[in-house]
């Protein structure tokens, strides 16, 4: 089979990038001699992630969709129409095999250019409750692979529905503990919380993770807390002031604590860590279940459609997580919380157990057999 060209689309937060890397990796290994191409918005993440992954990445300039009416509204729904145009002119001249698309603003003005140009379009979704983009077009795609069974009922039209997972990097589920502890230059020993709030950091966890380490003091817990780059020395000031003892980074090491602005190595993170502290979004529900680490979870209150309470509450229910909410976390219900799962081996173990029958770990091999059974032409429907 001669399948040579690949364009991938996705992008805005590392949730939809991360997956889309996943993908095209496991088609490269699959077609060495192919092309790939990505394209994505000029403003997120994918801008840096991508090329740094050797991928050839063409920009568009497209932002969210206002939900609110308005001159925002007016500005990006000419935006979104512009990119679309633009988008047809990509198609056109990459003449992919297959387009693949992972959500995101930036993944539907081309997934949109691939059905008005007759590419096969196969979506992946990475939340309970499927985003915007991939509903609207869901109704036009080859296939659509999900990463929750639930989601199913989301999607509309005659496109082949799949359950696949999220897909992740390979590196997380491969890392051990030990060889976690060395990458990160961590002593082995101390009861390890990690705790973030995705690339950007969040200001509640930051605060609570800043409290709860100091009332953790002398307990032989560990806080690992990545603060996002723009809260870094906010909340490295307010460690200090708080007379903690923390290193500012892991080549240093030394310290009680870690308060870093981001952590590039998360696969030693998770892989040495007791319990993670974050948000729900998808791709970090996706590595934590990989890797069978129990987990706090407190979704972000302002995503769209609330998916992030949605994921938070299926990883609640399935024994794999505690849930709370972001008006309610402070440092004091965060230090409860750890105390009360680092005294609790039984129930800690349970939860990542929970956690390690959510995991999907050849979700992105399925995706990519979704991808090729519709270049093919075969049709399950």
């Amino acid at each position: 089979m001669s399948i040579q060209r690949f364009l991938i689309t996705g992008g805005g937060t590392g949730g939809h990038i991360y997956p889309a890397l996943a993908i095209a990796a496991e088609l490269k290994a699959r077609h060495p001699g192919a092309s790939f191409l990505y394209v994505g918005g000029a403003r997120g993440l994918e801008s840096d992630l991508v090329p740094r992954e050797g991928y050839e990445f063409v920009a568009l300039d497209v932002r969210g969709m206002s939900r609110r009416a308005g001159l925002g509204a007016l500005v990006s729904a000419y935006k979104a129409a512009a990119s679309v145009f633009k988008a047809i002119g990509i198609v056109n001249r990459f003449a992919p095999d297959a387009v693949i698309g992972t959500g995101g603003y930036a993944s539907f003005p081309v997934g949109a250019a691939a059905v008005l140009c007759g590419r096969p379009l196969i979506l992946h979704e990475q939340n309970v409750y499927p985003g915007l983009a991939n509903r609207v077009l869901a109704r036009f795609a080859k296939g659509v692979a999900i990463s929750w069974e639930s989601s199913r009922s989301g999607f509309k039209g005659p496109a082949d529905v799949i359950h696949t997972g999220n897909p992740i990097r390979t590196s997380m589920t491969k890392t051990t503990r030990p060889e976690g502890e060395a990458r990160l230059n961590l002593a082995h020993g101390p009861f390890t919380v990690l705790v973030f709030g995705g690339s950007q950091g969040a200001v509640r966890i930051n605060e609570a993770a800043v409290g709860a380490m100091k009332l953790s003091e002398g307990k032989g817990v560990r806080y690992i807390l990545a603060t996002g780059n723009a809260n870094f020395e906010k909340y490295a000031g307010r460690a200090e002031a708080e007379g903690l003892d923390f290193a500012r980074d892991f080549e240093v090491g030394g310290g009680a604590n870690y308060v870093v602005p981001y952590i590039h190595d998360m696969a030693a993170a998770l892989a040495a860590s007791d319990m993670v502290v974050s948000r729900a979004g998808a791709l970090t529900l996706a590595e934590i279940t990989a890797k069978g680490v129990p987990s706090v979870l407190v979704p972000h209150p302002y995503v769209p459609d609330d998916v992030q309470r949605k994921n938070a509450r299926a990883m609640e229910e399935s024994g794999a997580a505690i849930a709370i909410e972001d008006a309610v976390l402070d440092g004091a219900k965060l230090s409860s919380v750890v105390d009360l799962l680092a005294g609790d081996p039984a129930r800690l173990g349970a939860m990542g157990e929970a956690a390690k029958k959510l995991a999907t770990p050849h979700a992105a091999s399925m995706v990519a057999d979704l991808v090729e059974k519709h270049m093919r032409g075969e049709d399950a429907r």
